[in-house]
């Protein structure tokens, strides 16, 4: 762990985190926008003759038969802008939303270079001269088609950095059986240009470079502290042993081991190894405390873990010291059923 921490922390202090941002520079927005007003020629007792009537939501050809219209384009400042631009009226019929039949008219247009303000245009249309248009090609081509009249402002621009082509439109409505007309939609419309610029951004994590140092540095030490402990105090075969004999408690016992027991004694090198022999057979390890040596019996054979010596190295006890008990009686082994096992104490003998 401290090995893995101080190489990440080395690897975040020569990389650095890196944040990619993206601004828009060098913005520019082009718009435009028509107003429309109508004159009444005759006011039929309800508005006075000569009054202008501006962006209404409906017109009468009969009261205003002239309906005039304003294009503005308003244009970025601080640069020259070329501005082309045209009001036009476009008829068009259609079958299923597919257009077999288009006519513009251009009712004005004109060009200029602009700083710092708008550009205008300014035409007149003929309404019932327009209506009249309408019902001829609807009478022309029958039911089968849609005819409409559509007003148009278009503006074409150059404003050195962007290039680009403005339509504001609506359709221009006649109603059945009525000298009323209107326009359906508004008359606006706007063009926002910009430039990405991507930077790169570099930090460091301090946070995480010192985090991790440290967890690095307190695993050296303590890995160091450890191994410094282990050679002067700790012996690490007995804490396996004693890890093993936790892990197993469950097939080992506490007893007494009489050191005639069997014919032939198998080392093994460990305590595991013992009891998985014990495991095998169905048969305890006895833990004698005495000698601390551990021990399974099967038939004549006595497998066993000493740390320290061979079987016949053991020390021998007396009748005394080993509780009062004979050799004969001092073997607690029993099988898995908690049988004591068959006494071969007869047939044993030291080697």
């Amino acid at each position: 762990m401290s090995v893995v921490g101080a190489g990440i922390a080395g690897y975040l202090a020569v990389t650095p985190d890196r944040t990619v941002q993206t601004d828009q520079t060098n913005v520019q927005t082009v718009s435009g926008a028509v107003t429309h007003s109508a004159v009444v020629l005759d006011g039929r007792g309800i508005w006075a003759n000569g009054t202008t009537l501006a962006n209404r939501s409906v017109y009468f050809s009969t009261v205003s038969p002239a309906l005039t219209l304003s294009g503005t384009t308003t244009v970025p400042s601080g640069t020259n802008v070329t501005v082309a631009h045209r009001l036009v009226v476009v008829t068009t019929a259609s079958r299923d939303g597919r257009t077999f039949y288009e006519n513009e008219t251009v009712l004005a247009a004109s060009r200029a270079t602009v700083v710092n303000g708008t550009a205008s245009e300014q035409a007149r249309i003929d309404i019932p001269a327009v209506r009249a248009q309408t019902e001829q090609l609807r009478e022309s081509f029958g039911t089968v088609s849609q005819v409409r009249a559509t007003l148009r402002y278009v503006v074409a621009y150059d404003t050195g950095h962007y290039q680009n082509q403005l339509v504001v439109s609506s359709p221009l409505r006649f109603a059945d059986g009525s000298d009323a007309y209107w326009l359906e939609a508004p008359l606006t419309a706007s063009e926002q240009h910009t430039q990405p610029r991507t930077t790169v951004i570099e930090s460091m994590n301090t946070t995480a470079i010192i985090w991790l140092t440290t967890v690095a540095f307190v695993g050296f030490a303590g890995a160091a502290a450890i191994r410094l402990y282990a050679r002067e105090d700790l012996d690490v075969d007995e804490l396996l042993v004693e890890l093993h004999a936790r892990q197993m408690s469950e097939w080992i016992s506490d007893g007494e081991l009489p050191m005639g027991l069997g014919e032939e004694h198998v080392r093994l090198r460990s305590l595991q190894d013992v009891v998985n022999i014990g495991i095998d057979n169905e048969k305890r390890v006895v833990h004698d405390r005495r000698t601390d040596i551990y021990a399974a019996v099967d038939g004549r054979v006595v497998y066993y873990y000493s740390k320290d010596s061979a079987w016949h190295d053991l020390p021998r006890f007396s009748a005394g010291e080993m509780g009062g008990q004979t050799a004969d009686s001092a073997y607690p082994f029993s099988d898995l059923d908690g049988e004591p096992l068959p006494d071969h104490t007869d047939e044993y003998s030291s080697n």
